[in-house]
């Protein structure tokens, strides 16, 4: 399950003007320290019965110990939630053209406000905007111990509402309605009459239905009960506005949630540079682990190439040691190549030219050693004044390249036979001294 730090500004909580002035507490930036918050770990779906309360400060000090992502929920009184007129065909520019479409039915300049887009279904799309200046302040005050915020939400938008249902809470003074695309408000239940009154003559201009809609009615007073309104009072006004309405009362609070698909999202356009430095530090995550892996897949196979090249060299060795002590069959043998040249000098010695075979070896072992070859057998025909090798390669190519260098230095060298068997090519070679 999902786990998010819940952070909701209480607006009606704040310190009044009385005792801080509005320029004052914005130069301090005591108008975000000074509120009250409410906090708790929540899941996607919640109740604060026991939520902590407390200012700024204590928040700061619980945000220090907390590392999941942020939820931070901002009253309704600071927003506004509307529908606007919508056409598929202008989705790719809708949010740019969105602020200055609706310049004239807005009392504020409109660059003082950031807009967001919730859901958008031809022929209208739900949209919200806020005070610019106070919600970057309020998203830089929580970011003091978090780099980023996940997610900001209107209050009202958090009420868990089935399709069709219209949700009401009541709760400490204040009063939340959350409807259809997301729409609702929030206000202090004095004005609930008026407000109510006027929401549904709106709702039902506009939507022309003639069913009664359906209504869930929380009350959950939990401080001085007896100043808020009461149950009879909210029974008594909605059955006089609203004789014909399904309606439904809980003394209770309502189901919370903060993965309301109409739901939307402040933290978008320039308030969403924390969730892309969250991106690409995950990206720059994941290119570091695979160059990690990329490293590491390059050590391996060097590794795995100089181990069978030195078990290939290991079995050459073998392998010439094999053939020497057909020749040599006593003593240590730590060079077999050089114990074999040095025995064939031994043997040419009172001789006024070095012997034919040691001038062979001399010529024929450097040419093998430089070469991928394995030296399958050696023999020397004192007779012909020749060698015979049979050799082994990975591939004919190499074979003939063996061949080509010893003619280099001089040599014939003839190609008797070869052979394919189980991947590799055997051959025979015949070497002699050019004729001076």
């Amino acid at each position: 399950m999902n786990k998010y730090a819940y952070v909701e500004w209480l607006s009606f909580a704040t310190k009044s003007p009385e005792d801080t002035s509005v320029e004052e507490a914005r130069a301090k930036n005591d108008q975000f320290e000074t509120a009250n918050y409410r906090w708790s770990l929540v899941g996607d779906y919640y109740d604060l019965s026991r939520a902590s309360y407390g200012s700024g400060e204590v928040l700061m000090e619980w945000l220090l110990a907390i590392e999941y992502p942020i939820i931070f929920v901002i009253p309704g009184e600071k927003t506004v939630v509307r529908q606007v007129a919508y056409r598929e065909k202008e989705k790719r520019h809708f949010g740019k053209m969105l602020p200055y479409a609706l310049e004239d039915s807005i009392v504020n300049d409109v660059d003082t406000l950031h807009f967001v887009i919730g859901q958008q279904t031809e022929p209208q799309a739900t949209i919200a905007y806020v005070d610019s200046q106070w919600f970057a302040g309020a998203l830089n005050f929580i970011k003091q111990q978090h780099n980023s915020v996940n997610r900001c939400m209107v209050d009202f938008q958090c009420l868990q509402r089935i399709a069709g249902d219209i949700v009401c809470w009541f709760h400490n003074g204040r009063w939340l309605l959350h409807s259809d695309e997301g729409l609702g408000f929030t206000t202090t239940d004095v004005f609930a009459a008026d407000f109510l009154r006027e929401w549904l003559s709106l709702a039902n201009k506009e939507s022309g239905e003639t069913l009664p809609r359906r209504y869930q009615v929380y009350l959950s007073h939990t401080i001085n009960e007896k100043d808020h309104i009461s149950l009879e009072t909210v029974t008594q006004l909605f059955h006089t506005l609203q004789p014909e309405a399904n309606i439904q009362f809980h003394s209770a609070a309502p189901p919370l949630t903060v993965d309301n698909v109409t739901a939307i999202n402040f933290c978008a356009g320039e308030y969403a540079t924390s969730k892309k430095n969250a991106g690409q530090a995950t990206q720059l995550t994941i290119v570091v682990i695979i160059a990690l892996l990329s490293v590491c897949l390059f050590l391996t196979v060097n590794f795995l190439s100089i181990y069978q090249s030195t078990q290939k060299i290991n079995i050459f060795q073998q392998n010439i040691e094999t053939a020497t002590r057909q020749v040599v069959t006593e003593g240590n043998m730590t060079n077999p190549v050089r114990l074999l040249t040095n025995r064939l000098e031994a043997l040419s010695v009172g001789s006024s030219e070095p012997s034919q075979v040691v001038s062979l070896l001399r010529l024929v072992a450097p040419v093998i050693q430089t070469l991928d070859v394995e030296l399958l057998t050696i023999n020397y025909s004192g007779k012909e004044r020749m060698l015979r090798l049979s050799v082994q390669a990975a591939s004919f190519n190499i074979v003939e390249k063996l061949r080509a260098d010893m003619e280099a230095k001089g040599l014939i060298a003839e190609l008797l036979s070869s052979n394919a068997i189980d991947n590799k090519f055997q051959a025979r070679l015949r070497i002699r001294l050019e004729k001076q």
